[in-house]
């Protein structure tokens, strides 16, 4: 649980999930009455039940995985993030370049 409200917290302290929510929250004025509330409730409940599936589903893994598996883990994934990032910053200056 302890995880969980830390987790919670560095979401909301997050800037980039803050500016994710305003702009989010910014399609309601666009479409008022029912379809801009649907709109938000839907997109909140769909990122809610996406988070508790993420969730659940780590929590299930690690329980079950040995140290070493968890390891091969991170790194895979810190692989991914620095090619995502890699891919990124060449995106980004090819279109400044250009």
């Amino acid at each position: 649980r302890r995880a969980f409200w830390t987790g919670a917290a560095l979401s909301l302290a997050n800037p980039l999930d803050i500016l994710f929510w305003v702009s989010m929250s910014s399609r309601a004025p666009a479409d008022p009455g029912p379809r801009g509330v649907l709109f938000l409730g839907s997109f909140f409940a769909g990122c809610l039940l996406a988070s508790i599936c993420v969730a659940l589903f780590a929590g299930f893994w690690r329980a079950r995985l040995t140290c070493k598996a968890l390891l091969a883990v991170s790194w895979a994934c810190g692989v991914a993030l620095i090619g995502f990032g890699l891919r990124l910053g060449v995106t980004l200056a090819r279109d400044l370049w250009i």
